[in-house]
């Protein structure tokens, strides 16, 4: 799952570089590498997450995951869309 949270901080990052000058793709990679990096670094240490995902609070983590999930293939979609109508 950290893995995943870093892989998707570096795709969020390289959409960033590739569509600087669209804001909408702008603000959400922004917002989706901030979220994704932060909480990489928040479950790093294994006691961290052991506690986050076998408590209450693990169902937050999911949801979240979700929520990134989300936003990462709006944006992949938005992209291959206007790739489409070139």
């Amino acid at each position: 799952m950290v893995f995943a949270l870093w892989r998707y901080a570096t795709r969020f990052y390289l959409y960033i570089l590739a569509h600087f000058k669209h804001r909408g793709i702008l603000a959400g990679s922004i917002a989706g590498m901030l979220l994704s990096a932060a909480l990489a670094v928040l479950l790093t240490p294994l006691d961290r997450y052991v506690s986050l995902i076998y408590s209450l609070m693990g169902w937050g983590s999911f949801i979240i995951g979700f929520a990134l999930l989300t936003v990462f293939y709006i944006i992949a979609l938005h992209k291959t869309q206007k790739e489409d109508l070139k």
